[in-house]
């Protein structure tokens, strides 16, 4: 799983596009987050730790370093 900031999205879209193939893509903007994801590959990953990282991205104290260190934990 990948953890980035809206600006470094933005930068680098096709970077991410091609990544989120794959592997999980998250997008963090502010206190939201978004998932990347292709829709032509199958997946059954489960949702249940990227809403625990949206609780977690909803504090505003939290950094996008700390929400990226949270996020992979969750991935061990």
């Amino acid at each position: 799983m990948t953890v980035v900031s809206s600006r470094q999205f933005a930068t680098n879209q096709k970077r991410f596009y091609d990544l989120a193939v794959k592997e999980r893509v998250i997008i963090k903007r502010g206190r939201n987050i978004f998932h990347l994801t292709c829709g032509n590959i199958e997946t059954n990953d489960d949702y249940a730790d990227l809403m625990e990282a949206k609780a977690y991205a909803d504090d505003e104290d939290t950094s996008l370093a700390d929400f990226r260190k949270y996020v992979s934990e969750l991935t061990k």
